[in-house]
């Protein structure tokens, strides 16, 4: 989705080209130490920008956005040593400090934490495969004439010096102890959370959770002969159907597997809400404010919950269409094969 920031600029530059003032090189400042670390971004997903943490950068920093069609992408470059690899068209290089802790992260994916070193070179590749983007980073060298990459441990345990400092590294939660009193107010503020919200229980009954019918299915598999282009036998047809069925199945299930981690991350942030706040929201209604606000919140949660259990679905699903491809020696006779998620194409 595009941000206000890239939003004004399409804006500027369809309307106004003229006067310029929209950079795609973003908020950070490359640093000038004589050891400084290099760091190279990639990516070919649309409109996405990379976010740069430090001990002194606590909010976070642009380093640029790649793939923005209102936008030429970034030339940012820091001369690095080893090239980018050939199939990477869209990037950005930039300068970071060495020695101290950095935290990356896209917009989308997860996060990765590491320490560069001085006067290395590293590169951060975000993949798309299905609903899942990865942010991987790894450490570049150049050893008897030739480019090596080698995986980068990374964590994501966030930084110590910006806990509590911005919205990206929030302090962590204080539970007050429990009594009867405050565990019959949380019970009733789920309860009624989930009373005015009955979309988040499952139930077959509602659009978003019905299973594929038979016609849905028999679509599905036509659509995938039409793109294949040439005949293969039936027991791959049929092997296919069961794992759209499968996956229909696992999909579905989500809202099962959602509800009780939904309910225990409500509890806890309740739990953290001193009694009197708790007594207020279990006595006003739904619409009130300050209670709108606390589900809205928490609707959000209840999404982010879905679409992680979702990203698991879809990545097993693609690994049994890999599986079958392979069983079957599609990739032999077709490049758009279904591949393990471990071989995605950059």
């Amino acid at each position: 989705m595009p941000t206000f920031f890239t939003l004004k600029c399409s804006i500027a530059a369809v309307l106004i080209p003229l006067l310029g003032g929209c950079s795609n090189w973003g908020s950070y400042h490359d640093v000038s130490e004589p050891d400084a670390a290099k760091l190279r971004f990639i990516t070919d997903i649309a409109d996405t920008s990379l976010s740069y943490y430090d001990a002194e950068h606590c909010a976070g920093e642009s380093l640029g956005t790649l793939n923005n069609i209102y936008l030429s992408n970034t030339s940012r470059r820091v001369d690095m040593r080893v090239a980018a690899p050939s199939a990477a068209k869209r990037y950005l290089e930039v300068n970071v400090m060495p020695g101290q802790a950095v935290y990356l992260k896209a917009d989308c994916g997860n996060a990765v934490q590491f320490t560069p070193q001085p006067r290395a070179e590293y590169e951060a590749t975000l993949k798309q495969r299905g609903l899942r983007c990865t942010l991987s980073v790894q450490h570049l060298d150049r050893v008897d004439g030739r480019d090596v990459r080698t995986a980068l441990p990374t964590t994501t345990n966030g930084l110590d010096a910006c806990l509590g400092q911005s919205p990206a590294f929030p302090k962590p939660v204080v539970l007050l102890p429990d009594t009867p009193e405050r565990v019959a107010l949380i019970d009733q503020i789920i309860n009624a959370t989930l009373r005015d919200n009955p979309y988040l229980l499952p139930d077959p009954r509602y659009p978003s959770q019905a299973p594929m019918t038979g016609a849905q299915l028999d679509k599905r598999v036509a659509q995938y002969k039409s793109r294949l282009g040439f005949a293969m036998p039936a027991e791959y047809w049929a092997l296919y159907r069961r794992n759209l069925v499968t996956f229909d199945r696992e999909n579905l299930n989500v809202w099962v597997e959602a509800l009780p981690i939904f309910k225990h991350e409500h509890r806890l942030y309740l739990q953290s809400l001193d009694t009197a706040l708790l007594e207020q929201w279990a006595r006003q209604s739904f619409n009130d404010p300050p209670v709108y606000r606390h589900y809205d919140t928490m609707l959000r949660q209840h999404d982010k919950i879905l679409l992680a259990l979702r990203q698991d679905v879809m990545d097993r699903h693609l690994e049994r269409l890999a599986q079958m491809d392979a069983e079957f020696g599609v990739c032999e006779r077709f490049a758009g094969c279904w591949k393990p998620l471990s071989e995605a194409v950059d």
